[in-house]
């Protein structure tokens, strides 16, 4: 039987992120209630903090999770230095993977503005043993920039894949540059690359998504972020309609199970829902929403872990 793989987590340590993205979340959050609760850009890395990630291990106990891939950000070119280098990041992330081995793997983080981004991707695949490489295009560039060619062709060459942000999502990033079809010139030039649309364009683009992995055999659909429609009747009914959509227009075998759990104290334990996640995907054989052709307990498992471990080439003994 397959394991059950969160195929998107993030683990952070003091550091890894820059100060210009703590700034803006900590204004939003004092701004999202009034009179304004002042928080700090300290008070937000505080609460996501989990270095040696205990918090994560727990959480994915608690949630009937095997394992989790963690995905690398890297975000200094748009919002300066992180006080850990990037490579520093990747350094760590190896070393979880063998502390935690069979429960924890990670994909590096790079931007492709840097000028050595290259030799860092190279570093993290090939010195650090991570799983990938993951873009964030709402950083300030299009997956189809010629600057991000070498990256693709050195994921294409090891064999391995390359995961891009497709949500919607705010200031101090620039959503206009997430919409899947900007993955559309990647699959053109590099028809053999592996290619994960994190959040499957949730939550505006989710027809562009299917539409983009549906024409590309290499072409993945990761979940995380619909999660946030279980909430209401209506959320449901959505993300009942479109894991349909997804599930008959790119097939069960080309999901994959994600939660985008943040991790820290804030993000855990009963703020955490990564086990209602996982519950909600395991429940859905026979339902009538994905209509004369039932979705089968096989297709569930692949979803849930087994697709993961091909794409990721994920195994217990490493």
């Amino acid at each position: 039987m397959s394991r059950v793989i969160d195929s998107h987590v993030h683990f952070f340590g003091r550091g890894f992120l820059p100060q210009g993205w703590f700034q803006p979340v900590a204004q939003k959050w004092s701004a999202s209630r009034y009179p304004p609760v002042e928080r700090t850009a300290s008070d937000v890395e505080s609460g996501l903090l989990d270095p040696d990630a205990t918090l994560l291990v727990k959480e994915l106990s608690d949630a009937g999770v095997d394992a989790a891939v963690c995905l690398g950000l890297d975000w200094g070119v748009h919002l300066g230095p992180a006080e850990v280098d990037i490579t520093e990041v990747h350094r760590t992330y190896g070393e979880m993977q063998k502390a935690l081995r069979g429960k924890f793997y990670a994909v590096g983080g790079v931007d492709p503005r840097r000028e050595n981004a290259v030799e860092i991707a190279r570093s993290a695949l090939e010195e650090d043993g991570l799983r990938g490489i993951k873009l964030y295009p709402p950083s300030g560039f299009l997956p189809g920039d010629e600057r991000c060619f070498p990256i693709y062709e050195l994921c294409s060459s090891l064999g391995k894949p390359v995961v891009f942000h497709t949500a919607l999502i705010g200031y101090p990033h620039d959503a206009s540059y997430a919409n899947p079809l900007g993955v559309i010139k990647v699959q053109r030039a590099f028809p053999d690359l592996t290619i994960v649309l994190a959040h499957s364009g949730y939550s505006s683009w989710a027809d562009e998504a299917i539409e983009v992995a549906a024409a590309h055999p290499h072409t993945y659909l990761e979940l995380s972020n619909w999660n946030h429609d279980l909430h209401t009747d209506h959320g449901r009914e959505r993300l009942l309609r479109v894991l349909a959509q997804m599930r008959g227009h790119v097939g069960a075998h080309r999901m994959l199970f994600g939660s985008d759990h943040l991790g820290g104290r804030r993000f855990s334990g009963g703020r955490s829902g990564m086990g209602a996640w996982r519950s909600f995907i395991a429940g859905l054989a026979g339902n009538p929403a994905f209509g004369k052709r039932p979705l089968t307990t096989d297709e569930i498992a692949l979803i849930l872990g087994g697709n993961a471990e091909r794409v990721f080439s994920l195994n217990e003994e490493d």
